[in-house]
């Protein structure tokens, strides 16, 4: 064959390589970008960093939005504009699931309120979730009619930290203001008037619980537990229990197993059996602890 003849097929086969090299690329890259459907709409790529940039229920830039969008384990923040004044996000359509691992941050709890406007729960946490954290914000008025959890259902059995939230007239059956399954944190928040019908008026944890720096007041529970029932090991400090209310024991605190109290009050609340401050059913350590008016 002759040098020029052979020079041009070494050319034609470079050029079909590189013809293909690009096409694969540009189909490798399509198919990335590509919009997942899910129940037959299509919804953006989901991203680890999610934005909320409005305060109605549904649709673009909503919180409902960015709990579907955001990856596992991702974070879902708020717009600057939701830093001055007050927010309400009032859920008209359903409870909001969260089916993934996730921390949200709110712009505070005097600047956001998530509402269920007394007719359904807010948070789903579901149990194929992982651990989920949510700051700054207060959610309120949430009903869950003969189940657990008005403001916040936590079924899975990973982690639920809480920092800095106000749960506020919220209803349900076991855990007016939070039912946890699992493990819960809870730090500097406020529960006040939520109600159980059963346990647990404010905070029902079947989980170890960790409390930290929180008030519970003017919780009302059914049965036992008016401001917090701890199934498990609970660890406390720093926390207020005033005026709660149980029908059966525990106004303040229902501890179940073992609890180290250090550093906290308990005034004023009441029980119809025993305990009108603390009921503890295991071993109990208590430490630069008041009791008052119980």
């Amino acid at each position: 064959m002759a040098p020029s003849s052979r020079s041009r097929m070494i050319m034609f086969a470079c050029a079909s390589f590189m013809a293909f090299m690009l096409s694969l690329t540009l189909a490798l890259s399509a198919r990335a970008e590509r919009p997942r459907t899910i129940n037959g709409s299509l919804s953006p790529v989901e991203t680890c960093a999610q934005t909320v940039t409005s305060d109605a229920d549904s649709g673009a830039g909503t919180l409902r939005q960015a709990l579907v969008d955001v990856c596992d384990g991702g974070s879902i923040t708020y717009d600057v504009s939701f830093s001055t004044g007050v927010h309400t996000t009032t859920l008209t359509t359903a409870e909001l699931a969260v089916t993934k691992g996730v921390t949200i941050t709110g712009p505070g709890r005097d600047h956001l309120i998530v509402s269920g406007a007394g007719t359904r729960r807010v948070f789903h946490i579901t149990s194929a979730a992982g651990a989920v954290t949510m700051a700054n914000l207060t959610i309120q008025n949430g009903k869950a009619s003969g189940v657990n959890g008005g403001g916040i259902w936590d079924e899975s059995t990973s982690s639920l930290t809480v920092i800095d939230a106000g749960f506020y007239n919220n209803t349900a059956f076991r855990g007016g203001g939070v039912y946890a399954n699992g493990v819960a944190t809870i730090a500097d928040s406020e529960f006040m008037s939520n109600t159980a019908m059963g346990d647990g008026g404010g905070l029902y944890v079947f989980g170890t619980a960790t409390i930290n720096g929180t008030q519970f007041m003017s919780n009302t529970a059914g049965g036992q537990g008016g401001g917090v029932y701890a199934y498990s090991t609970a660890t406390i400090a720093g926390t207020q229990f005033m005026s709660n209310t149980a029908v059966d024991r525990g106004g303040g605190l229902y501890a179940y197993s073992t609890a180290t109290i250090t550093g906290s009050q308990f005034t004023s609340n009441t029980a119809a059996t025993s305990g009108g401050g603390l009921y503890a059913n295991g071993a109990a350590t208590i430490a630069g602890t008041q009791f008052t008016n119980n």
